[in-house]
């Protein structure tokens, strides 16, 4: 209790005879605000100089902030930082605090919870409340957005019939991070927050990519199926090799990021089945596919700015693959030559005009083809992927490079921004979404993961099988599709990251994982971290 806390030492002497003039409420109430107010003091003290927390928000130069805290602890400064991809009206504090909208553009007053930034990460203290947030801003109201990138958010206006969309574009939030570590503030939270001692951290945000390279679709919730998360990679594009496939197989190869930088600008949205539709019925055909992939991409003249949009069916029956002519052909992923779905081809006798479209604007010179998985043909993992005798099951995966789920701490990216800084100022944005992992995490110091062998997401346990080796594919802004000249980031990680004897001179980045279930597993946003097990006898083994 409150009492506890004050030593009797600190006890005012009874006099004879006399009624304390105080009340004794009252001198627990000071005492409590004064013990509470040095403890986050400490931690302040504690903290680096240079932390700061970072509001995106569009280029006004009239604009003035002001902010004024209930308790200070180095967080007196905000950074007004143009992203130029972005248009807000009012103040964006990612997460737990977007709540603060101009009325009318001239003031907004908020109480909020504060955020606290620590170790890399985000979170909200209860103790700690925003007295107010103050923007004004002269002529706000006469600007105009600046012109929209390429995104899924403004499709077609008419939803696919007795569906609803599942996840969203990727928010910029998670690309425009720019933490200060905080180790030492981080530590004595967690000291106070965790319930045990194993809590490291929780997760940030879920990514999907329904194509493989294409545009990823961001979501709060999903189900983890033995091949990962559900709608990940389970659609590829690929292209017709005639003997001269990097892999040694002539057919049909799929292709990524890696040699077309242009499949990032493809966007995705999903649309499942919405059972409080009025056209929702169990034989209803988008009921019957388990939802449709709504697929836009820039038409191959249009510069990025005019866009056009299909539709496939999710997972197609057997009835709707013969209907739209969808047949069983040879695939090959790396080194593994399966049966998959073939959706669409340029060497059909009347191809479909979005595949003709996207061949051009990626600028192949090979026929193109977009593949689904196939159920029953997925392809079995091992190496690092523990037996059947340890899970009751052997992993499987579908178009995903090697195991079902892929994981990566922010801080470990926050690292990487950081020392870009130095090296390169051209990439403006968080590197974060250029790894394209399934599960970004807050929490703990940045490569903690590196030693995880079992961890415990929400209530399900998950085996981490190894490193996640890195190619040149985060030369790639996900934004534009463009290739960075001079190679980076992936040249910098290379530099300092080559830490796995089974992949000497691969950079490493985030942990590849197997879930223990095979199905009935939910993993939210927000859900807690535990590591069960460590290890440092992680060695990646090649295909």
């Amino acid at each position: 209790s409150i009492r506890e806390l004050i030593p009797e030492s600190h006890a005012a002497p009874a006099r004879a005879g006399c009624r304390s003039a105080v009340s004794p409420s009252l001198i627990l109430v000071v005492v409590w605000l004064v013990s509470t107010t040095a403890m986050f003091l400490v931690a302040a003290s504690l903290a680096s100089a240079e932390t700061r927390s970072v509001i995106t928000a569009q280029r006004l130069p009239e604009a003035q902030w002001a902010t004024s805290f209930f308790l200070p602890i180095g967080l007196s400064s905000w950074d007004l930082v143009d992203e130029g991809n972005a248009w807000l009206n009012g103040v964006e504090i990612e997460s737990t605090m977007r709540r603060a909208v101009p009325s009318g553009g001239n003031v907004a007053v908020e109480w909020t919870r504060r955020a606290i930034k620590c170790g890399n990460t985000r979170r909200t203290l209860g103790l700690f409340t925003f007295q107010r947030i103050i923007m004004m801003n002269q002529g706000y109201r006469n600007k105009s957005p600046p012109a929209e990138k390429p995104s899924a958010d403004k499709a077609s206006a008419e939803k696919p019939r007795a569906c609803k969309q599942y996840g969203s574009s990727p928010q910029p939030s998670i690309k425009t991070r720019r933490w200060t570590r905080l180790p030492n503030a981080w530590k004595l939270w967690q000291f106070f927050q965790a319930k045990q001692w194993r809590v490291v951290g929780s997760v940030d945000s879920l990514y999907v990519h329904p194509i493989k390279s294409c545009r990823a679709v961001r979501v709060e919730e999903a189900e983890v199926l033995s091949t990962g998360l559900k709608y990940d990679r389970n659609f590829t594009f690929a292209e017709f090799h005639d003997g001269d496939s990097l892999v040694g197989s002539t057919g049909w190869n799929f292709i990524t990021q890696r040699k077309y930088g242009q499949l990032a600008n493809i966007c995705v949205e999903i649309w499942v089945p919405d059972s409080e539709s009025n056209d929702h019925s169990s034989d209803q055909a988008n009921v019957l596919s388990e939802g449709v992939l709504r697929v836009k991409y820039p038409a191959p003249d249009g510069g990025n700015t005019a866009f056009k949009t299909f539709e496939i069916p999710y997972n197609p029956t057997n009835d709707q693959s013969s209907e739209m002519g969808y047949t069983l052909e040879s695939l090959t992923i790396w080194k593994d030559r399966v049966d998959a779905l073939l959706i669409a081809s340029t060497t059909g006798v009347n191809p479909p005009g979005w595949i003709k479209d996207i061949k051009a604007y990626i600028g192949g010179s090979k026929d193109l083809a977009l593949f689904r998985v196939a159920a029953g043909h997925e392809r079995e993992v091992f190496r690092n992927a523990p037996c059947r005798e340890q899970l009751g099951y052997q992993s499987v995966v579908g178009f995903v490079d090697a195991y079902p789920l892929h994981i990566l701490g922010l801080s470990s990216v926050a690292d990487v921004d950081q020392r870009l800084v130095g090296v390169l100022a051209a990439i403006k944005e968080s590197t974060a979404l250029r790894f394209r992992a399934n599960i970004y995490f807050d929490g703990p110091e940045a490569y903690a993961e590196d030693s995880w062998k079992n961890i415990r997401i929400g209530k399900s346990i998950y085996h981490v099988a190894c490193r996640t080796t890195r190619c040149e594919l985060p030369n790639t802004d996900q934004w534009t599709g463009a290739k960075h000249r001079d190679q980076q980031p992936s040249k910098l990680i290379k530099s300092y990251r080559s830490i796995d004897d089974g992949a000497v001179g691969k950079a490493c980045m985030g942990m590849q994982m197997v879930p223990a279930a095979q199905w009935g597993i939910i993993i939210k946003v927000g859900d807690k971290i535990r590591v069960l097990e460590t290890t440092d006898e992680h060695k990646y083994i090649k295909q």
